[in-house]
């Protein structure tokens, strides 16, 4: 689109690429230091962001499946990695777009595979602001 800049897709893209090293390494930066883990990753997040997944219903007990605030998906995440501590991500795609990015995931948890797609929705401070999982089977 004529809207989208050099500017604003070099940006994404290295928002995209912290992102890609986060998603690889989420479960050893919260398992090598939890709190510092957890602060890096959520340094990501717009204060009041919102996180859909068809897991937060089981592990949450949020029937909407919509977490908001930095606070309760840190809370998520603490008690996924917890439940599931052989839980492993591998990025197979990176797609850039003019305010997000859309990753192509693989979910590993023992002999549990799942493809995986996120929708990652920045504000104007380049922070995320909603993020929107999708699975091949839940």
């Amino acid at each position: 689109p004529e809207s989208f800049s050099k500017e604003k897709s070099s940006g994404c893209r290295e928002g995209h690429r912290k992102w890609r090293n986060d998603r690889q390494g989420i479960r050893g930066r919260f398992r090598e230091g939890v709190g510092e883990g957890l602060e890096e990753i959520l340094s990501h997040y717009s204060e009041d962001f919102q996180m859909t997944s068809p897991f937060i219903p089981t592990t949450m007990d949020e029937a909407t499946g919509t977490l908001k605030g930095k606070d309760k998906v840190g809370e998520y995440w603490l008690k996924a990695l917890d439940r599931y501590p052989e839980l492993r991500f591998q990025t197979q795609m990176v797609l850039v777009g003019q305010n997000s990015i859309v990753i192509r995931y693989r979910s590993f948890r023992n002999e549990l595979n799942r493809e995986a797609v996120e929708v990652m929705i920045f504000g104007d401070d380049g922070k995320v602001i909603e993020s929107i999982a999708h699975y091949d089977e839940v």
